[in-house]
């Protein structure tokens, strides 16, 4: 019912952003597919577009997974940052932390982005799968992942709601 709901849920035309990404082992990727559809974006790789085509989007959704602490997309972030600071940002990261580990997030955020980057409103964590030896295992936190990707729909939504109303 949940992924019915923000698949069905198009964002309006006028709306221009992007998703940015990076994904090792899939589940990144699959997140990304979700929310671009769910938002009706484009998808791409931080290496295969320029600033340049950055520059007509309104906003961007960039999605990371974290291995060991770090950021895929850390280094992306810090050499972008002059101009990320002028786009509205969100960010996805889906890491094996728990949900419920607040301390343990705000880690990863305080090592990986630029200080005053991105709005802490505008980054969700999404659940990460372990990889045992090549075999990906299933994910027990279903609900908690559906949550966090319609919140993430729901806010850019929003805000593209009251940007157009000005």
């Amino acid at each position: 019912m949940v992924k019915q709901y923000y698949l069905n849920n198009k964002i309006k035309q006028d709306m221009n952003g992007v998703l940015i990404y990076k994904s090792r082992y899939g589940t990144t990727q699959q997140y990304t597919e979700w929310i671009g559809k769910a938002l009706d974006l484009r998808l791409h790789d931080p290496d295969g577009v320029s600033q340049q085509e950055l520059a007509a989007y309104d906003f961007l959704v960039i999605g990371t997974p974290v291995y060991f602490d770090k950021m895929l997309m850390r280094d992306w972030l810090y050499q972008h940052k002059a101009f990320l600071q002028q786009k509205q940002v969100f960010l996805f990261v889906v890491c094996l932390a728990s949900p419920y580990e607040r301390a343990k997030q705000d880690q990863i955020i305080n090592n990986n982005v630029p200080e005053g980057l991105i709005d802490p409103e505008h980054i969700f964590f999404l659940p990460g799968k372990p990889v045992i030896p090549s075999i990906i295992t299933p994910c027990k936190s279903d609900v908690i992942q559906e949550v966090n990707i319609v919140t993430l729909v729901i806010t850019i939504k929003k805000m593209v709601a009251e940007a157009t109303e000005l």
